[in-house]
């Protein structure tokens, strides 16, 4: 969970290279603000619960526990950020 959100909170800074002048191959980041990153918190969240409802779906309650576990500790995270 934790490595799936930061590969979100490193692909929301991701500038698309094609609006940089310049035609290098190394393209500037962007910062996120404190409200992008409780957006991207707070989406992963919501994914992972989407996923956890799935997995109770099919039966495999062990799985969507833990997923929900793993998401509410990235909730203690998106609270903190308050």
């Amino acid at each position: 969970m934790l490595r799936t959100t930061l590969a979100a909170l490193d692909n929301a800074e991701a500038i698309d290279p094609d609006s940089v002048s310049g035609g290098g191959t190394e393209v500037p980041r962007q910062e996120l603000g404190e409200a992008e990153v409780r957006r991207v918190l707070a989406d992963e969240h919501a994914e992972a619960m989407d996923a956890a409802a799935l997995l109770d779906r099919f039966g495999r309650r062990a799985e969507a526990a833990e997923l929900r576990r793993k998401a509410h500790e990235l909730l203690h995270y998106l609270e903190m950020a308050s």
